[in-house]
């Protein structure tokens, strides 16, 4: 489960430390679709404004060469990702704010409370980040849990950019599904609770 959220932090921080200063403020549309992620058996809702990207190889490879240009520290080190991992991903074309699906089978999932917080913990001393908080609450009618998190990592024109973080963790049986949310710090925060909220299982 700690690997789990590992690539869920590195990945989602570095995408969202692509963002330029002036495009921080954005918020995008109130507007939600949702996405049926059957593969990860939920459905959730993302601001319309964002787009949802094809998980190919492919694509990712490309989307590797952009943040190369602008950023050739954090493309090394989220070049070791693989985009078989993600089960579903959308990005804030104007704020780089992103949201993932990631679905592991036989990884098990979080027992309790105590659990969630010491692996949110190691985690997020693994990837640089730090571990704010984490609490139980319920989707579809059964347990799952919310950690948060925060990183500061370099922006494309070196200044510190502070990035928030939201996980969901969810178990069907043995295997385990984390829905995670990224945005930089004066991007609006309600839309990570939105986002999480609307998780439902299918």
């Amino acid at each position: 489960m700690r690997r789990v959220m590992s690539i869920a932090l590195v990945g989602m921080f570095a995408v969202v430390a692509l963002a330029t200063p002036a495009a921080a403020t954005a918020t995008g549309s109130t507007v939600m679709s949702t996405a049926r992620v059957k593969a990860a058996g939920i459905s959730v809702k993302y601001p319309s404004a964002w787009i949802a990207l094809p998980l190919t190889k492919e694509r990712f490879a490309a989307v590797m060469k952009i943040i190369a240009r602008k950023n050739p520290e954090l493309a090394a080190e989220v070049s070791f990702m693989d985009p078989s991992q993600w089960k579903f991903f959308a990005i804030d074309p104007a704020t780089y704010s992103s949201m993932q699906v990631v679905f592991v089978r036989g990884v098990g999932g979080p027992a309790n409370l105590g659990d969630v917080k010491q692996a949110a913990k190691q985690a997020s001393e693994t990837a640089g980040a730090k571990f704010l908080d984490a609490e139980a609450v319920k989707v579809s009618g059964k347990t799952a849990f919310r950690a948060h998190l925060s990183h500061t990592v370099k922006g494309p024109d070196g200044t510190p950019v502070e990035v928030r973080q939201g996980q969901l963790y969810l178990t069907h049986g043995d295997d385990l599904t984390v829905v995670a949310v990224a945005m930089k710090g004066d991007v609006d925060p309600r839309i990570i609770d939105t986002i999480l909220s609307s998780v439902h299982r299918v």
